[in-house]
């Protein structure tokens, strides 16, 4: 069975079934590590969760052997090598928190189904 490079190549992938709307960090051969991108459509779709009545639980997951190893290590030795740490450390924290508040203002149940390694950002 082929893989489909669609699904492959999308950072974030969201399932709702019978209530329950799972997202799932896609990025396994990166061992799911957190970007800005993940984090931005992360904090999208728990936003629109919160307004989905059909919505009752949301499942954080992590695609392949491990749940998530944290920030993404070569976007930050790239940013330090170009000259942007400053810009680059900025950015994520405005984006992280943005996630961590969409996620304490949803009045709905959240479970991280973690497997593997799980590093950094507060999960």
């Amino acid at each position: 069975m082929q893989n489909d490079p669609a699904v492959e190549e999308t950072p974030v992938l969201v399932n709702i079934k019978s209530g329950v709307a799972t997202i799932t960090l896609n990025r396994p051969k990166m061992l799911n590590a957190f970007s800005l991108e993940i984090a931005d459509l992360i904090r999208s779709h728990i936003e629109a969760f919160a307004k989905d009545d059909k919505v009752r639980v949301v499942v954080i997951r992590g695609a392949g052997r491990v749940f998530s190893a944290g920030g993404d290590i070569k976007f930050m030795v790239d940013a330090v090598n170009s000259g942007q740490a400053s810009a680059y450390f900025e950015a994520p924290l405005t984006s992280f928190h943005k996630v961590t508040m969409a996620l304490r203002r949803l009045k709905k149940p959240v479970l991280a189904a973690v497997h593997g390694a799980v590093a950094g950002y507060s999960w």
